[in-house]
């Protein structure tokens, strides 16, 4: 499995843009130490449910832990994630399933901030490439980052970081932009060899692209959850489409979405490797499958 690069942009300047970009700039967070490691900002914030724990991961050395840390599993995962991006600098940063095997995976787009970084920290690079953590389970994350092919390898300086599924293949590609440079869209190449469900919301009494609604799933291996989020990452907004990965799964056998304001709605079985679009009070309005 790869990640292909399939568009390169001509240089744009402050290149936020496909997929819905946005200004949402996270920055000057106060210092702070932990374990030794001392970190200046903050750059990315993200947020999810990921091997069945609640995470939020704030962003320069790639820092993952969750609400209520405790020293069992926050620790480890702490020094394992930070031991792998320690010389880079994170800009954008999402979780996302890239092999769709029910696990929350780690994306981060590096790049920092001074030129000439190299002249005072030789083994601090400007350009850097990017980092993905793949989710072993067990709260445990494996930098596979070498793996992802030549393109996905090749440093930038990246700002901007977000995914969906441009191709409608089933899986999940990364755009990455740059500060003053290019654009780069890599498609995922092999993903989708285990079975997925997309779901896009459309709120009626919500609002529209139904923001803030909660989608619950239950299939054979278990149940997942995540939320419809607009703005995150860095200065990116990825695809409102929830897409959850199923493993081998064949049926998800319950779909309960809790709308806005508190509405819940509840649909059963449904096919994987599809698309739906479920609108609030209606149930499934659309479906789409990939292209043979």
């Amino acid at each position: 499995m790869t990640f292909s690069q399939v568009i390169r942009s001509k240089p744009i300047l402050s290149a936020y843009a496909i997929l819905t970009f946005c200004a949402i700039l996270l920055s000057q967070i106060p210092l702070f130490n932990y374990l030794g490691y001392e970190f200046s900002a903050v750059i990315g914030l993200i947020g999810g449910v990921t091997a069945g724990f609640s995470t939020i991961a704030l962003v320069r050395k790639e820092l993952s832990f969750e609400r209520e840390p405790n020293p069992e599993t926050f620790i480890p995962t702490v020094c394992k994630v930070i031991g792998a991006s320690l010389l880079t600098l994170a800009f954008g940063t999402f979780f996302f399933d890239y092999d769709l095997d029910g696990l929350a995976d780690i994306f981060v787009a590096n790049g920092h901030i001074e030129e000439e970084i190299a002249r005072v920290q030789p083994k601090v690079q400007y350009a850097e490439p990017p980092l993905l953590f793949r989710n072993l389970g067990k709260k445990k994350f494996e930098n596979v980052t070498a793996a992802m092919g030549a393109a996905f390898n090749r440093p930038m300086v990246a700002r901007g970081a977000a995914y969906g599924d441009f191709d409608r293949d089933g899986d999940l590609d990364a755009l990455v932009t740059t500060n003053s440079g290019p654009a780069h869209l890599f498609r995922n190449d092999g993903g989708n060899q285990k079975n997925w469900l997309s779901v896009r919301t459309v709120g009626i009494r919500a609002n529209r692209d139904g923001i803030g609604a909660v989608v619950r799933i239950e299939s054979a291996s278990g149940k997942q959850w995540s939320m419809v989020r607009s703005g995150s990452s860095y200065c990116s907004e990825s695809d409102h489409a929830l897409t959850f990965g199923l493993g081998a799964d064949k049926m998800v056998s319950s779909l309960e979405i809790e709308w806005p304001g508190g509405a819940k709605q509840r649909l059963t079985n449904i096919a994987v490797n599809q698309g739906i679009v479920v609108e609030q009070g209606k149930g499934i309005v659309s479906q789409w499958k990939p292209a043979k």
